[in-house]
């Protein structure tokens, strides 16, 4: 019989046979935040004014006929530093933030006519920044599925250290997106980025339902399996954390606090546009989206386009326009997450930027010991990566500017 003065002799991290797991200890968030990898006062107020940004696009009038939309891009979840990198780059230039000349050589595994394209949508001057906003979705929470014996997300396989290293240098290009799935790993990164997604498994999540009640930027509810018990699922989770909660936590240094959030009203529904869905039915769960929030609350819509590929473009980009230039869509709408796939660049092409900015000069040398340790950081090695690999952020591009043509 188990009492109190008998407990089984078990330490977290043992498993049965006594073997030992990791347990490595990790330094506050506050430490790493404001001590060991700050950020400076001028990025600081970067990243202020984007939230900014961010928050005057979920205020604004909707019912007015043409409204800014904003645009997440990037892959799907983070898989090479120096991809991710390229990815950043190309969105600060649509932002119309930066200029580059790009330099993409051609050989066996990138055909002359491919090289050409990569360079003119790193070169071409188009500015988004009048009827979109651009941010980058950096999401390290999926799991590492490699052979190794342990599951561990990107997060805690490239460590805080790197990770953080990563975000900073990501922050300084674009707003960042993230995921909060883990309700732990935000505390170490939430002076970073500008939006939040909670996942579409987690939708009746009490703990995320108070952690989105305490953060101090927009977040969305994705919801991939797009049916009305799922929608209904979303609409009462931007509910219930537009409320006040009170509940146990860790704080910033390290303890465990009770803590009282203020409600987060800024909060929208991430509706997955599935390959195989017909029009009329997603447009039926766009209404059911309306019906679930016709309870006074302000619902907003981000349609999540997902990866484009030859088969898919021309239908996916028909409803994209359909939901924009329909009234009572488009007055919901707050803008569309288009996956552009983990590719854009070849890491050998060479990226100019035409007067770079001062800051980032001063501050290319502040993580420079950790700089290097990424550039290895890979789930695919360059020599595997293919032509077509390209292809989807070509025609993520493409529908980029088909949207901001429709929309100025």
């Amino acid at each position: 019989m188990t009492g109190p003065h008998n407990i089984p002799c078990w330490d977290y991290g043992t498993c049965a046979n006594g073997s030992q797991h990791g347990i490595v200890a990790v330094a506050q968030p506050e430490v790493v935040q404001n001590y060991l990898f700050p950020i400076s006062d001028m990025l600081a107020n970067k990243i202020l004014t984007y939230r900014e940004s961010v928050n005057k696009l979920m205020d604004a009038d909707t019912t007015a006929e043409k409204h800014k939309l904003l645009i997440i891009a990037g892959p799907s979840t983070i898989t090479s530093p120096i991809q991710s990198k390229f990815c950043a780059q190309w969105i600060s230039k649509l932002c119309g933030k930066r200029l580059y000349n790009a330099l993409v050589p051609s050989g066996n595994k990138i055909p002359t006519e491919l090289a050409d394209t990569l360079q003119d949508i790193y070169s071409e001057e188009l500015d988004c920044s009048g009827s979109v906003m651009l941010a980058m979705r950096a999401n390290f929470t999926d799991y590492d599925q490699g052979p190794g014996p342990v599951r561990q997300s990107k997060e805690v396989m490239y460590g805080l250290p790197l990770y953080r290293t990563l975000m900073h240098e990501l922050a300084k290009f674009c707003p960042l997106t993230v995921s909060l799935s883990n309700t732990i790993s935000p505390q170490y990164f939430s002076d970073l980025c500008c939006l939040g997604l909670v996942d579409s498994s987690l939708l009746e999540s009490q703990l995320h339902r108070e952690l989105v009640s305490g953060v101090s930027y927009p977040c969305g509810f994705q919801i991939t399996e797009c049916d009305n018990y799922k929608i209904g699922k979303g609409v009462e989770a931007m509910y219930a954390s537009s409320f006040p909660h009170s509940f146990l936590t860790i704080t910033k240094n390290g303890s465990v606090a009770q803590v009282e959030t203020t409600g987060n009203q800024d909060t929208f529904l991430v509706l997955q546009m599935a390959d195989d869905i017909a029009d009329s039915d997603f447009f039926k769960l766009l209404d059911a989206a309306d019906e679930d929030g016709a309870n006074g609350s302000r619902l907003r819509v981000v349609v999540d386009v997902g990866k484009l590929h030859l088969e898919n473009y021309k239908k996916k980009t028909a409803l994209v326009l359909q939901l924009i230039q329909t009234q009572r869509y488009y007055s919901r709408l707050l803008g569309f997450i288009v996956d552009s796939g983990n590719v854009y660049l070849p890491e050998e092409a060479q990226l100019e930027e035409i007067n770079p900015m001062v800051y980032d000069r001063q501050e290319s040398v502040q993580y420079s010991n950790l700089g290097q340790k990424l550039i290895n950081k890979s789930d695919k090695p360059a020599a595997e990566i293919q032509s077509e690999d390209y292809v989807h952020f070509i025609l993520a591009h493409s529908l980029i500017r088909t949207i901001v043509g429709v929309n100025s």
